[in-house]
């Protein structure tokens, strides 16, 4: 995990703040924490209205930790899920490839990628999340998911040259 460990100690020094217990989606994010760390949509104007540079001291540690590990990888977003044993699903709001990455003390908790299981404790993996099915299996322990994302329809850098 040296690649990963100055991360994983802001997210273990961050205060969690608890998912509400009623979410429109069922109960899978009860007793979960989440956390976006990038910018973020205000859903009903589908706009951006908070990015890196905006956010709370604790936060934009965490969002300048992820752009020096991945410094040519462009992203929008950044979301970050403790213990949250996330159902079946394709990321509507995306484009193009993510990365995930799992950190923790933890056991099982595999990501499934089109029904392909995939370990990303303490490593990285890249898949377009919009287009391939994705859940995460149980677990036991606490669970970091951290999810680099860029959104859709957001505009690209002209100086950009794709993916890291």
């Amino acid at each position: 995990m040296d690649r990963f460990s100055n991360l994983y100690k802001l997210l273990l020094e961050y205060n969690w703040k608890k998912s509400s217990d009623k979410t429109r989606n069922g109960d899978f994010r009860k007793n979960a924490y989440s956390l976006n760390v990038g910018q973020v949509r205000l859903f009903r104007k589908g706009l951006p209205i908070v990015d890196g540079n905006k956010m709370k001291k604790n936060k934009s540690l965490i969002h300048n930790e992820i752009k020096r590990l991945f410094p040519n990888y462009y992203f929008t977003g950044v979301m970050i899920n403790k213990n949250l044993e996330c159902p079946p699903h394709k990321d509507k709001g995306n484009d193009g490839g993510v990365i995930v990455i799992g950190l923790g003390d933890y056991e099982g908790g595999e990501l499934v990628i089109d029904g392909v299981e995939h370990n990303v404790k303490n490593k990285e993996i890249r898949f377009d999340a919009h287009t391939l099915e994705h859940y995460v299996k149980p677990f036991k322990g606490d669970r970091y998911s951290v999810v680099i994302f860029k959104h859709k329809n957001h505009p690209i850098p002209k100086d950009w040259n794709g993916w890291e």
